[in-house]
């Protein structure tokens, strides 16, 4: 049986609020994915619940349009929630 991971989103400035705001809107997503969720440590955190393509297109768009966000995820309905770091990108030194 397959894992089921939920996304969520939570804006750190104003310009990821916009961007967010404009994907669920997108797919006529609205006010049911906004959530206010505790991490496993304990920290209540106000997130945007979005599909994992969406955070994809997010980490893609981050530097260019200076998007500040954290990605929390969590495994099935009732999983606890804990943050999702990105690996860092290598840079080849020349």
């Amino acid at each position: 049986m397959s894992q089921e991971y939920q996304w969520f989103v939570k804006p750190l400035n104003v310009t990821a609020n916009e961007h967010i705001a404009f994907l669920l809107s997108a797919e006529l997503r609205g006010d049911d994915y906004c959530f206010d969720v505790l991490d496993d440590q304990g920290n209540r955190h106000r997130v945007w619940r979005v599909e994992h393509r969406d955070v994809e297109l997010l980490e893609k768009s981050r530097q260019e349009l200076d998007l500040k966000f954290r990605v929390f995820v969590r495994q099935s309905r009732h999983g606890k929630l804990r943050e999702w770091k990105f690996p860092k990108k290598k840079t080849v030194r020349r």
